[in-house]
């Protein structure tokens, strides 16, 4: 079999440097939207790269549903629902950088319509092998105590194996998809003041459910989970950006 040809190493990198430098000012709303923001030879200038490597570059965010390119008029920022959110680098921008208040609100909201559905369906397929399973992440939270470097991961493989064995692919993959910003509300609850050991109890309570093949109660207790997420982000851009978090509500009443 021939062998496909491939570009240098060099350039796949600067690529990913354009890439995704580009990405995240447009996921993050850094360039407004149906503006025509740059030319290839303009953004070639600003990070010293040739057109060719630019080109490459806008491709992947075309593909990506970002933007639109047009050799005379230049780049153009598609509106967000254009993009492809589920996708895993679409995902990092949006959740690198700055923690935002609205991307992550958004992300509970994501969450309190998936995550009990997904309780749900686990406590209807769960396996004798999945409970074990289950059992076993949720004595590492409990052993994890308070220790965010600790706690934090077993959370994470917990709600991720709970999504795996509800048995439905499209719910995971778009579970999946987002854990970059699934990580930061982790993070962040961890350091908020609203945390303490009903967190855990909780966890062991949805595993019981899940083992005993209960979906309601599995669902009521996931609910409650993930309701308890929107508190300890709310409370920790509240102590920290109050007055940002504030006029964001208000903007978003008005």
């Amino acid at each position: 079999m021939t062998a496909l040809p491939q570009e240098p190493a060099y350039e796949r990198s600067l690529c990913d440097r354009v890439a995704g430098a580009l990405g995240s000012a447009i996921v993050r709303e850094e360039v407004a939207a149906g503006e025509w923001f740059a030319t290839e030879g303009t953004l070639g200038e600003r990070f010293g790269v040739s057109r060719s490597v630019v080109r490459e570059a806008l491709k992947v965010l075309e593909g990506k549903g970002l933007v639109e390119a047009r050799p005379k008029r230049g780049i153009k920022v598609l509106s967000r629902e254009h993009w492809h959110l589920l996708d895993p680098e679409v995902s990092a921008w949006r959740y690198g950088g700055d923690p935002d208040p609205k991307l992550l609100l958004e992300l509970v909201g994501f969450r309190e319509v998936i995550e009990p559905a997904l309780a749900a369906a686990a406590a209807l397929q769960a396996s004798p092998a999945d409970v074990k399973e289950l059992r076993e992440i949720a004595a590492t939270m409990r052993d994890a105590g308070t220790n965010p470097s600790a706690l934090i991961p077993a959370d994470a493989a917990l709600h991720r194996a709970v999504a795996l064995v509800a048995g439905n692919s499209l719910m995971y993959s778009a579970f999946a998809a987002l854990e970059p910003g699934m990580g930061e509300l982790r993070r962040i609850a961890a350091e908020s003041k609203l945390r303490g050991p009903g967190h855990t109890e909780d966890h062991q309570l949805l595993v019981d459910a899940i083992a005993a093949g209960q979906p309601e109660d599995a669902k009521e207790t996931m609910t409650r989970i993930v309701q308890a997420s929107r508190l300890e982000v709310m409370e920790f851009f509240d102590r920290n950006h109050g007055s940002w978090l504030r006029s964001g509500a208000r903007d978003r009443k008005a």
